[in-house]
């Protein structure tokens, strides 16, 4: 679902009209339409502020799965600026590589496992990233 969808489901889940989340947010009651419509996007700082007048998590109206949040995970938030294709976007912040790794393996065809595998043998042969290899 598109993130304007989703802020109006929202909206009117909290019982409010564009109007009233336009006067919360400082804006025009257009600007909610056009969010509404998917003529235009919030940007981010918007979309938190979005989902504070509505009483919701930023997360679920801009599609994403989160996981390992913590600090670090402010800083992830400047990589995703809109959702524009209404798919729904999964943002990774982990500390350990192989959860990220078994993650995106999971998200992958055949053929994109079999082409990890070959750079993870290309890696392989580079002394310095195997364990027990004398460093550089």
């Amino acid at each position: 679902m598109p993130i304007g969808e989703k802020i109006k489901a929202a909206r009117i889940a909290a019982r409010m009209t564009q109007a009233d989340l336009a006067k919360i947010l400082g804006v025009a009651y257009q600007n909610i339409g056009q969010w509404e419509s998917g003529k235009r996007n919030p940007k981010l700082d918007t979309i938190i502020k979005i989902a504070e007048a509505l009483g919701v998590r930023i997360e679920d109206l801009m599609g994403l799965e989160t996981f390992d949040t913590g600090a670090e995970f402010e800083e992830r938030w400047k990589e995703v600026t809109r959702n524009t294709n209404g798919e729904s976007l999964t943002v990774i912040h982990t500390t350990d590589p192989r959860k990220f790794i078994n993650y995106a393996l999971d998200q992958m065809t055949k053929e994109g496992q079999n082409k990890v595998a070959e750079r993870a043998a290309e890696v392989l042969e580079v002394p310095r990233y195997r364990k027990g290899a004398p460093k550089d």
